[in-house]
């Protein structure tokens, strides 16, 4: 099990560091990581992710995250 948290911290770090790359505040990074080289790769960057209109609950949940990670009360209905 530490051994996950150690990888998602590695894809989680990749993924801050392109969106600081591309001076964004936010985005959604693709990320592939292989596990034999421990070595994530950064596919993609959306600077406006799943903003559609189709894609309403997409935004909310993204809100709700945000709002988590800063200290807000994102988890609330």
């Amino acid at each position: 099990q530490d051994r996950r948290a150690e990888e998602l911290d590695v894809v989680r770090h990749v993924a801050k560091q392109a969106i600081a790359a591309l001076g964004i505040d936010f985005g959604a990074v693709d990320v592939m990581y292989r596990i034999r080289t421990k070595c994530p790769y950064v596919l993609e960057v959306n600077s406006t992710p799943s903003l559609a209109d189709g894609a309403a609950n997409t935004c909310e949940v993204y809100a709700k995250r945000i709002l988590k990670t800063i200290g807000g009360k994102g988890d609330e209905e």
